[in-house]
């Protein structure tokens, strides 16, 4: 497998993931040894309407950016659009 320069890879990940970049200002700004090193771990995802991405009482340890469409909580009946990260709080106090 050939692994393409750092610098590469970067410039890369910044474009795959522009939606997100703008979307997030946690995203916006940054140095390139930040997009290189945490741009690579994040996972695109979709869910079908009506599908859970996480239940109540289960340690999460992941957390979503919402680029597209909208989240239900049905416990709190918030919802959260794109913009939003969830499970964010969770992952940093290692709650459930």
């Amino acid at each position: 497998m050939i692994q393409l320069p750092p610098t590469i890879r970067t410039s890369l990940g910044k474009h795959l993931y522009r939606d997100l970049i703008r979307l997030f200002p946690i995203m916006q700004g940054s140095q390139n040894d930040f997009y290189s090193k945490y741009l690579e771990k994040l996972t695109p995802r979709n869910f079908d309407r009506g599908n859970f991405i996480t239940k109540v009482g289960r340690l999460v340890h992941e957390v979503y950016f919402i680029v597209k469409g909208t989240v239900m909580n049905f416990n709190t009946r918030k919802e959260f659009r794109a913009g939003h990260m969830i499970n964010h709080d969770c992952v940093y106090k290692n709650e459930m």
